[in-house]
C-alpha cells in the first residue's frame, strides 16, 4: 500500500507546472478499479475486487541524451495479496549519427497481431492482470542498436532475471484455484539444475528489422530464463511448483499493407534445456520443444467523418509432439479470433471493441470479449468491459486444462481514471 500511496503523491506532483527552464515532461494517473465475478462458492477465491491503481511517468530530452521513468502501482481492499508495484521504465539513453545506447529498464513490444503473441515474450508479466493484454514489468538491459538505412539492427543484453508475478491464490482469475498458497518458483539453468540468483546470466537477444516498401519485417534470436511458459508440477500432498527453463528463441512479425488491408504474422520456435532430474527431483520432463504461428488481416474503413471501422481475424497454432504439448504451451494452442473495434476520433476518443475466440481443437471453449472506453473530459476518463468464457468440465479425476481453469469466471470491470 506504501508503493501505491507513494504513487499516487509523484501523480500529484506531476500535476503542478514544471518550471519554465527545465525540459522534463511528466505525466501520470490514478484510477479506482472494481470488477466481478459470476460467483463460484468457493470460499478460497474472492468473486469481487475494488482497489486503486496508479501510473507516474517523467522524462526528459537533452539531445544527444534522453532519460524516462515510468512505475505502476495497485492496492486491492479485498484481495491484499494482488497488492503490487513495479518499474516500467528507468532508463538512460544516448543516440548520435545512427548509434542507440539505452541502459536501464525497459519494455519491449515485439508483437504485429492483435489478441497472440508468439514473439513477444522478453518480458515479465503481472499475471493477475486482464490476461487478453497481461501488464508488463520492466527488465533490466543494455541495448546497442544501429541504424542501417531501412534497417535497424539491435543487441540486447539481460544480467537480471524479474520473475513473472503470479496471480493471487483468491484470485479468480489465478489457474492454479484450489491452491492456499501462490505456487513455488523453480529456476532452472541451462545445465538443467536449480539456480536461485537474480542474477542470472548471460541472457540476451539480437533483432533486426527492415522495412520493405509496404511490409515491415522483424527477426529476432532470444536466449533467457524463460518467463512465461513454465512446466507446472504438483506432488501429491505438497504445493504446486511453477518450472522455469532456460530456453532459446528463434522468430519473427511481419506486417504489410495492401490498400485497406493490413496483413500481419508471428512466428517463433522455441527449444527449452533439458532438465537434470537426478538433481531437482522432477518427473522426467517431456520434451517441450514447439512452433507457435499466428497469422491474421485485418480490413480498416475510415469515414470522412474520422470515424475508423476495423474488421480482424487472426488464427494461432502450435505445432509439437501431442496436444497434451500444445495445450501446456499455451491456452490458444489452435484458435481462430474475430474482433471488430470502432474508434469514433472525437473529442472524446469514444472506442467500442468487441471480440471472440473460438477452440478449433477443443469443443465448446469460447472467450467473448466487449470494451468500452471514452473522455468524461480533459482529465477524467472512464472505460468498462466484459468477458465471457464457455468450457466443458474437466474429465472426472483429471485437472482442468486450457480455459477449463477458468470456465466459471465471467468478469465485468469498471475503470474511472484521472489523468495529470
Amino acid at each position: 500500500m506504501r508503493c501505491a500511496v507513494a504513487l499516487l503523491a509523484a501523480g500529484l506532483a506531476l500535476a503542478s507546472p514544471a518550471p519554465a527552464f527545465a525540459d522534463w515532461t511528466g505525466r501520470g494517473e490514478v484510477a479506482g478499479e472494481a470488477r466481478a465475478f459470476t460467483p463460484d462458492d468457493n470460499a478460497l477465491t474472492t468473486d469481487y475486487g475494488l482497489g486503486m491503481a496508479a501510473r507516474v511517468e517523467v522524462g526528459n530530452t537533452h539531445r544527444p541524451f534522453q532519460e524516462k521513468f515510468r512505475a505502476f502501482g495497485r492496492v486491492d481492499t479485498v484481495d491484499p495479496q494482488r497488492s503490487l508495484a513495479f518499474i516500467e521504465e528507468a532508463w538512460l539513453q544516448y543516440r548520435k549519427d545512427g548509434w542507440r545506447l539505452r541502459v536501464g529498464a525497459d519494455i519491449l513490444n515485439w508483437t504485429a497481431t492483435e489478441a497472440f503473441h508468439p514473439a513477444d515474450v522478453v518480458n515479465s508479466r503481472n499475471l493477475d492482470s486482464d490476461f487478453e493484454s497481461l501488464e508488463k514489468i520492466g527488465e533490466p538491459m543494455v541495448v546497442v542498436s544501429r541504424d542501417i538505412r531501412n534497417a535497424d539492427l539491435t543487441a540486447i543484453v539481460m544480467p537480471m532475471y524479474i520473475k513473472p508475478q503470479l496471480a493471487s491464490p483468491k484470485s479468480r482469475l489465478n489457474f492454479f484455484q484450489g491452491s492456499p498458497v501462490r505456487p513455488s518458483i523453480l529456476r532452472l539453468g541451462p545445465d538443467g539444475r536449480k539456480t536461485d540468483s537474480r542474477w542470472f546470466g548471460p541472457q540476451g537477444a539480437l533483432l533486426y528489422e527492415q522495412t520493405i516498401r509496404s511490409a515491415d519485417l522483424a527477426l529476432h534470436a532470444i536466449y533467457h530464463l524463460d518467463r512465461g511458459q513454465p512446466f507446472v508440477f504438483a506432488a501429491p500432498g505438497s504445493t504446486i511448483t511453477a518450472v522455469f527453463q532456460t530456453k532459446v528463441q528463434v522468430g519473427g512479425t511481419w506486417q504489410q499493407a495492401v490498400g485497406p488491408v493490413l496483413l500481419k504474422g508471428e512466428a517463433a520456435w522455441r527449444h527449452f534445456f533439458e532438465a537434470d532430474t537426478a538433481v531437482t527431483g522432477l518427473p522426467p520432463l517431456d520434451d517441450r520443444d514447439h512452433t507457435q504461428i499466428a497469422l491474421g488481416v485485418e480490413y480498416g474503413l475510415t469515414l470522412d467523418s474520422g470515424v475508423d471501422h476495423r474488421f480482424i481475424v487472426e488464427g494461432q497454432a502450435v505445432f509439437a509432439e501431442s496436444g497434451l504439448q500444445r495445450r501446456a504451451a499455451t491456452i490458444f494452442q489452435r484458435d481462430i479470433l474475430v474482433a471488430y473495434r470502432l474508434a469514433m476520433n472525437d473529442v472524446k476518443a469514444r472506442e467500442l471493441f468487441v471480440s471472440a475466440i473460438f477452440d478449433l481443437e477443443d469443443a465448446g471453449e469460447l472467450m467473448a470479449n466487449a470494451s468500452y472506453s471514452q473522455r468524461l473530459s480533459d482529465t477524467w476518463g472512464i472505460s468498462t468491459s466484459i468477458r465471457l468464457i464457455e468450457a466443458p468440465a474437466p474429465a472426472p479425476g483429471m485437472p482442468p486444462q486450457g480455459l477449463q481453469a477458468l470456465r466459471k469466471a465471467d468478469q465485468i470491470r469498471l475503470k474511472l481514471t484521472r489523468y495529470f
